[in-house]
């Protein structure tokens, strides 16, 4: 009985130690609005003058519409495990292109000696 207490003590102490501080966000934009356009001009064939306004949803106004995960997995002395997913979304009907076609990277952080990143990157 004591020997079973004791190898549970040390399996619960070996656990405590192997666990590490993680950070994951979830994020996002959503970027929409109305969209008003006014058309006129007259028909090449026929001379027949013509107007007419659309009015709709407008997709991605001020920049694209997106969602994404990051986070850090602390290794110890300063450095992290580092990762970004991050997808692209079509407002008006839910529709994206391949999965996280925005951003899909992974890399190592270090107080010391910065950050390297390795995948696919929106800028340089």
């Amino acid at each position: 009985m004591k020997k079973s207490l004791l190898c549970a003590a040390l399996i619960a102490g070996f656990a405590g130690a192997a666990t590490a501080e993680t950070s994951v966000t979830l994020y996002g934009r959503v970027d929409g609005g109305i969209g008003y356009q006014q058309f006129k001009g007259t028909n090449p064939e026929t001379g027949e003058s013509f107007k007419g306004t659309n009015t709709g949803m407008a997709n991605g106004i001020m920049g694209g519409n997106r969602w994404g995960l990051k986070g850090a997995e602390d290794l110890g002395d300063g450095l992290q495990a580092v990762f970004v997913l991050e997808n692209g979304f079509n407002l008006n009907d839910g529709s994206s292109g391949s999965m996280f076609d925005r951003q899909a990277t992974v890399g190592l952080q270090s107080s010391s000696w910065g950050r390297l990143d390795l995948g696919r990157q929106t800028t340089v």
